[in-house]
């Protein structure tokens, strides 16, 4: 009997600095986000159970704390961890549902 070795690698992505552990999902949907100083319109491009990534015209530094909405849900707190131009990588304070990810 032959036994075969499989090697496996979880890597970093090196640009946003994140472990990619649960699939996103792929959205263009319209929605909004509060941050302590103000309320803007955001379009959020993919979403996982851990986080979300969004484009606005909001200015939100990296470590700042926001509010989001996700249609037919309440608002959900998370960290914005990355920005490129006026796109953010935000992680949740605490997972959302599968059934949520699904749901929007």
């Amino acid at each position: 009997m032959e036994v075969a070795l499989l090697l496996a690698k979880i890597s970093v992505d090196s640009k946003s600095g994140e472990r990619r552990g649960f699939a996103r999902r792929s959205l263009s949907i319209g929605t909004s986000a509060t941050s302590k100083q103000t309320e803007s319109r955001v379009v959020i491009l993919n979403l996982s159970e851990t986080g979300v990534r969004f484009q606005t015209a909001m200015l939100i530094k990296v470590g700042e704390t926001i509010w989001i909405e996700l249609p037919g849900s309440q608002p959900y707190e998370a960290c914005i961890i990355w920005s490129e131009g006026d796109v953010y990588g935000c992680e949740f304070s605490s997972p959302i549902s599968k059934a949520t990810v699904s749901a929007v």
